[in-house]
């Protein structure tokens, strides 16, 4: 079992599931009490892998006000956390931000999941690099 990943002390996580024909999952993180986000990841449908497992893709915002305080890593973890709940695998977007490659290169994120990093050339001669999230059970 992965280890339960707690919103911080006065706020709450809130997970929107799917509405009917989309497969986007939205993990929120709210102020307790209040209505609007600090920052969501969410999870977009990208199909399913060679084993028939939906695989997932993470794109996210975070309020500048709370950038740099682990409030990112603690979404990411939620959002992973969701994944593996439901039999899903987690991966990054292929154009990663830099906040976000911080967040999957972070030790932080390593202390819930496995993470491994995947780098290969496109096309064009550039280099591609996608993350992936395991449960750290396997």
């Amino acid at each position: 079992m992965t280890t339960k990943v707690k919103a911080p002390k006065g706020f709450e996580f809130k997970i929107r599931k799917p509405y009917p024909g989309e497969k986007t999952v939205y993990i929120e993180l709210h102020k307790k009490g209040g209505t609007s986000q600090v920052g969501r990841v969410n999870l977009a449908y990208a199909g399913k892998d060679m084993y028939g497992k939906d695989v997932f893709e993470t794109h996210s915002y975070l309020d500048p006000a709370y950038r740099q305080k682990g409030f990112g890593t603690l979404l990411y973890a939620r959002a992973i956390q969701w994944g593996v709940e439901h039999g899903c695998k987690v991966r990054s977007s292929t154009q990663t931000s830099t906040e976000a490659q911080r967040v999957w290169n972070g030790k932080s994120l390593r202390k819930f999941f496995s993470v491994k990093k995947r780098t290969w050339k496109n096309q064009y001669g550039g280099n591609v690099q996608k993350w992936y999230a395991y449960n750290k059970d396997k």
